[in-house]
C-alpha cells in the first residue's frame, strides 16, 4: 500500500533536513533508477551551472536521468535546493512525466518532493523508508 508522509521542521523556521537525509533512509537506493522531475536550488560554487541544469531538466521530455551517486554530488554541490521532484522505480519505463501527480505517485516505487524549501512529500509503498523517516524527524500528516 502506498503512503504520503510530509516532513517539516516544527522547532526551527528553517528545514534542516536535506536531499541526502532522505535518500540514506532507503534500503539500498543504487538498485534504483532515478529522475530529477524538477529542481530549483542554488549552488554552493558561483561557476557551477545552475540555471543551465535546471533549464535542461525542465525542458527534457521525461526528466533528467540520472545516478543515486549524482543525486549525491547534486546534494552536495547545492548550498540550498529549494524544490526538486524525484522519482525512482526499478523499472525505468515508469521514469516519465505523468498526466498527475496521482498517477505518477501511484506507478512509481519514490516519489520524492521538497516544496518551497518548508516540508518533504514523500510517497512510497517502503513502508520501512516512511516509518524510518517519521521517527527522525518531524512529521505532519
Amino acid at each position: 500500500m502506498r503512503k504520503t508522509i510530509k516532513i517539516t521542521s516544527l522547532k526551527s523556521a528553517v528545514l534542516e533536513i536535506d536531499l541526502i537525509d532522505i535518500l540514506s533512509n532507503i534500503n539500498t537506493p543504487e538498485k534504483y533508477k532515478w529522475s530529477i522531475l524538477w529542481i530549483e536550488a542554488m549552488a554552493k560554487d558561483e561557476n557551477f551551472p545552475m540555471l543551465d541544469f535546471e533549464k535542461k531538466v525542465k525542458e527534457s521530455k521525461n526528466g533528467q536521468l540520472t545516478s543515486l551517486e549524482n543525486l549525491i554530488e547534486l546534494g552536495e554541490a547545492c548550498s540550498q535546493i529549494i524544490e526538486i521532484l524525484l522519482i525512482a522505480d526499478m523499472d525505468r519505463n515508469k521514469l516519465k512525466r505523468y498526466g498527475s501527480d496521482a498517477e505518477m505517485k501511484k506507478s512509481c516505487q519514490y516519489s520524492i518532493e521538497l516544496i518551497d524549501s518548508s516540508f518533504w512529500e514523500l510517497t512510497s509503498k517502503d513502508e520501512k523508508f516512511l516509518l524510518n523517516l517519521s521517527r527522525k524527524f518531524d512529521l505532519v500528516l
